[in-house]
Parts: C-alpha cells; sequence; structure tokens
C-alpha cells in the first residue's frame, strides 16, 4: 500500500460518510431533507467545456448524454454510467472525474442519469428513471452495444435494471455489465453478517449500521426472491459478461464473494478484481496510484471488442 493511499484512508473518515451512514433511518432522512441532497448535480465546467452535453428529462430527473467532439458517425458502443451514494447521495465529483476519463480513453458516449433518491422516491421509482435512460439510449443508438457499469448503490441498481429488462420488457440486456464496489442494503445471512462485522473496523467509509436502517427508509420488508430489495439474490439467467469490483476493507466485500459464486452458478463469464486492503468503491478515488490503476482497467474493460 502506498503512502498517497495511506493518506486517502487516513482522510476518508473526515468526510463523514460512516457518520451519516451510522445514523437512524429517521436521521438519515433528516438529514437528506435538511441538505437538499435530493437536487440534481449537473457536469462540472471540465465536463462542459470539452464534451458537448445534452440534458434530457426522465421521470422529472436530468439525465446527461455526454459525447466526445470526435465521436464517430456510427457508434458501436455506449456507456450507461449508474452512480453510486448510498441511495441518498447525487452524483460526486469523483463520479464525474471517473466519466471524464472515460470519455478522454473510450472516445464513446457516455450517458449518467441523475436518478431520484432517498427519501423522495423508492427503489421501482429509481428503476423506472433508469429504464428510461435505457430506452432512450436504445432508441438514440438502436445498433450500439450498451456497457453498463455502476458503483455502490448504483452497481445494485444495474442489477436491478437488469432482471427488470429481463423479467418485464423485450428489451435486449446490456452487452456487458461492471460493478464497483456492489453492495446488498439488506443481509439475513448469519455466517455473512459475523464476516460483515469482522470487516467493519478496517471500513473507513460505510457502516454496517445500514443494513438496518435501508429496508426501514424503503418501507420494504426483506423478501429473497424480490431483486428490487435483493437482487444479489437474482436470477441470474441470460445476463451479460459481468465484472466484479470490491476491497477487502469493505464491508460488503463478504457479500460479494458470494455474488461472483452465484453469477458464475449460472454460467456467468464473471470475473472478479479483488482490491487488498482497498476501501469502498477505490477505483474512483483520483490520484492515488492503486486506484488509477483499476479506473485504467475498467476503461480496457469498456474498450474490450
Amino acid at each position: 500500500m502506498g503512502f498517497l493511499y495511506k493518506i486517502l484512508e487516513t482522510i476518508t473518515p473526515f468526510l463523514g460518510y460512516k457518520k451519516i451512514f451510522s445514523l437512524e433511518s429517521e436521521e438519515i432522512k433528516a438529514y437528506s431533507q435538511k441538505h437538499n441532497l435530493d437536487l440534481p448535480v449537473p457536469p462540472p465546467s471540465s465536463i462542459s467545456r470539452n464534451f458537448n452535453v445534452t440534458k434530457h428529462t426522465m421521470h422529472l430527473r436530468p439525465c446527461y448524454q455526454i459525447t466526445p467532439h470526435n465521436v464517430q458517425n456510427i457508434v458501436t458502443k455506449v456507456v450507461m454510467f449508474i452512480h453510486g451514494g448510498g441511495f441518498i447521495f447525487g452524483i460526486h465529483p469523483v463520479h464525474w472525474l471517473a466519466i471524464r476519463d472515460i470519455l478522454k480513453k473510450t472516445s464513446l458516449p457516455v450517458w449518467a442519469p441523475d436518478y431520484p433518491l432517498l427519501p423522495n422516491a423508492g427503489l421501482k421509482e429509481m428503476t423506472l428513471m433508469l429504464y428510461e435512460t435505457y430506452t432512450t439510449i436504445k432508441q438514440t443508438y438502436p445498433a450500439a452495444e450498451i456497457i453498463m457499469i455502476g458503483d455502490s448503490a448504483g452497481a445494485d441498481l444495474s442489477i436491478t435494471l437488469c432482471q427488470y429488462l429481463k423479467t418485464e420488457t423485450q428489451l435486449p440486456l446490456p452487452h456487458r455489465l461492471i460493478l464497483v464496489s456492489p453492495g446488498q442494503a439488506s443481509e439475513t445471512d448469519p455466517q455473512i453478517i459475523s464476516e460483515i462485522k469482522k470487516i467493519q473496523k478496517n471500513d473507513v467509509m460505510l457502516s454496517i449500521n445500514l443494513l438496518k436502517t435501508m429496508p426501514k427508509l424503503f418501507n420494504m420488508d426483506f423478501d429473497p426472491n424480490n431483486y428490487y430489495c435483493a437482487p444479489f439474490n437474482s436470477n441470474f439467467t441470460g445476463f451479460p459478461d459481468t465484472y466484479v469490483f470490491s476491497g477487502t476493507h469493505d464491508i460488503f466485500f463478504p457479500q460479494v464473494k458470494r455474488l461472483v459464486l452465484r453469477l458464475q452458478s449460472y454460467g456467468i463469464k464473471t470475473e472478479f478484481i479483488e482490491g487488498k486492503d482497498m476501501l469502498h468503491v477505490w477505483p474512483y478515488m483520483p490520484v492515488v496510484p492503486e486506484c488509477k490503476k483499476e479506473l485504467a482497467r475498467i476503461i480496457d474493460i469498456i474498450n474490450l471488442p
């Protein structure tokens, strides 16, 4: 572990995410409302100055279509970027930095839906907004393959959207799925919960309290057969090639190992990238070599034929 990563690990607790995720459900709701966390987050000037940005409205929320100036007339691939944030935070500056790098190094269009958040929307409302984004991409680029990438809550929503597409529509699934630090916000397996508790002391960003507060915030009882609240328990038949990133200092790491085994049990080509001693969503952290290396790997995956 390098010097810059140690600095990142030292300063992350001071950003306050673990403290927020340690709150009770009503306190998280009040915090979100007080700080207007549900407000849209438009692209920064570093994006709008250097790329073509078109704002669409999907289910009363913005979705940003970002295209390199040198994009080919015939688009063969499109990236659908589903941000994380614990279902309460919008698109973060590190997401925009990752999107910028993807644009620069792939020359592909990137669509970034700014989906609705808790407590103003539930999982079904979030999924419907993402579904509208997906259908609009298909209409805009009928012949293009969609590479879907989601981190954290966005990774969960990526799985949920794929299940929705498979069970409720006739649309094809994305060509490739990239899941960065996924984590299911509900858990009943005592062995997994025990492993999460052991990792908790090393996770500088997340709190195990999420497993208690998120089901309450969504007002949803745990149902292992419901892909909205238990996406990791899904029937993965027909899923695309899937690439999964997770760090060993992420409380959701035990869940992710089980998810990878489940994907493989359905015959899905799955590559698991394990980040030794890495924190939640580490590939998106700027400057740090260990993080930049994995973002470069993500871009290589996007660029695969």
